[in-house]
């Protein structure tokens, strides 16, 4: 998911003629590597099996979640409300058709936890998250800028589930503090 900021960058670069300097190529390298550190620790292949499906499946998340930067700014004009509806119906119905064949097992008091989770912290994070386009200029900043998901993910992890982070763990979070630094200072 955090190569979105690589094909945010490139769509960018496209549909905005936003300008790719070798400062928003070096932050944007930093930022995957603080990435993969804060979330693996250094462990990138412990106990992992490595298959094309998955990384296709990865990278199809990426180049997904780096395109609703795109479209958010390309959508400036209109009310974040009705851009995250699109989002959520477009999201519903692909949803229906690769898992129709696993929703007859599915509870009632599973669908209405779903339906809670997407309603609360989803659509609520989305629409703050399409508000605050509107303030940044390049459109290539934000996924960098949002990367700071994965550090809460850990701290949330260490101080609510007791998970391990190493210093690696750490160093990758100095190392994605580094590279929204640097990607806000990049022209």
């Amino acid at each position: 998911m955090y190569s979105a900021p690589v094909f945010t960058a490139a769509a960018s670069a496209i549909f905005f003629h936003e300008k790719i300097s070798r400062l928003k190529i070096f932050a944007l390298a930093l930022n995957i590597l603080g990435c993969i550190l804060t979330v693996t620790g250094i462990n990138i292949f412990h106990n992992a099996e490595i298959s094309l499906t998955g990384i296709s499946v990865g990278l199809g998340t990426g180049f997904c979640y780096g395109m609703a930067a795109v479209f958010g700014k390309a959508g400036e004009e209109t009310d974040a409300s009705i851009i995250s509806a699109y989002s959520y119906f477009f999201a519903a119905v692909f949803l229906f058709i690769f898992n129709t064949p696993g929703f007859e097992n599915i509870d009632s008091k599973i669908l209405f936890t779903g339906f809670l989770y997407g309603l609360i912290p989803t659509s609520f994070a989305y629409m703050v998250y399409y508000n605050g386009l509107k303030k940044i200029r390049d459109t290539s900043k934000v996924p960098v800028i949002a990367s700071i998901e994965p550090i809460a993910a850990v701290f949330i992890g260490m101080l609510i589930y007791n998970e391990h982070v190493g210093i690696a763990n750490f160093a990758g979070i100095a190392v994605v503090f580094l590279s929204i630094a640097i990607m806000m200072k990049a022209k």
